[in-house]
């Protein structure tokens, strides 16, 4: 009685393995189909874009929580919303435009607030407003950004 009970234990035991194997192949195999690239998704179609960027040197790239793709260049940042690109750029005339035009990085924080790193310093993009407020490096002050 004590073999039969055994081998049923066993038998239990095998049977919940493959059926917890079944479900992580079927898992995995659902991530590839439906997934990132998958074999589903056969009519995505990408446009080469030329024109739009302010500059064809390329220093940062990142997608935001929106789905804007945020490019900066040694030229400016350019916002691509899937349609066209919209150019940001440094005005000396303007404080709220970006801190410098060449472009070094691009980060997204948890909060979903955009900075910008940039040879002057680093700005942050104002959503709400279109614009940016930029952190300079202040030799006379200890308290400002670091060079």
């Amino acid at each position: 009685m004590l073999n039969l009970i055994s081998a049923k234990s066993k038998n239990v035991a095998f049977i919940k393995y493959k059926k917890s194997l079944s479900i992580s192949v079927l898992y995995l195999l659902s991530l590839v189909t439906f997934g990132q690239g998958g074999f589903l998704e056969k009519d995505i179609k990408f446009e080469h874009f030329s024109e739009g960027l302010s500059q064809n040197t390329v220093s940062a790239i990142k997608q935001d929580k929106y789905g804007f793709i945020w490019v900066g260049t040694w030229s400016g940042l350019n916002r691509f919303d899937g349609v066209e690109f919209k150019v940001y750029e440094r005005f000396r005339s303007d404080s709220t435009s970006l801190g410098n035009s060449y472009v070094f990085d691009i980060y997204e924080d948890l909060r979903g607030d955009l900075w910008v790193g940039t040879r002057d310093g680093l700005s942050k993009y104002n959503w709400g407003q279109d614009n940016f407020e930029t952190i300079r490096n202040d030799p006379d002050d200890a308290e400002s950004l670091s060079g």
